[in-house]
């Protein structure tokens, strides 16, 4: 079983997009069911892991979790990404929204695509 952040791989293989998709997708969903915000779902916060005889995707780094419509984002958060990694609504102590997993969910799923093109 191999281990790996997401197109960090020393071996120079992207992971399966639909499996990261759909595991990541699965893994808010559980999250969104609960009231709670992930907060940075972004590809170094996730693992893909080539198991036989399914691969699959894991989540890592609970810094951020908070609950939806109370919890803020860290102060820190940096600016100079906001649009880019961060959705425009993403600002330092702002209040975590659902939403905002979201979106950085769609724009991991552009990621992935754009890796395995």
């Amino acid at each position: 079983m191999s281990m790996e952040r997401l197109f960090g791989s020393s071996k120079g293989q992207n992971p399966d997009s639909e499996v990261v998709a759909t595991k990541v997708k699965e893994a808010v969903h559980l999250l969104h069911e609960q009231g709670i915000v992930f907060g940075d779902l972004r590809s170094n916060n996730i693992l893909y892991v080539a198991a036989e005889p399914e691969a699959y995707a894991v989540l890592v780094d609970f810094d951020w979790p908070g609950e939806d419509g109370k919890s803020r984002y860290p102060a820190t958060l940096n600016r100079t990404t906001v649009g880019k990694t961060w959705h425009v609504t993403f600002l330092p102590y702002h209040i975590m929204h659902k939403a905002h997993d979201l979106w950085q969910l769609e724009q991991l799923k552009a990621l992935c695509k754009s890796n395995n093109d």
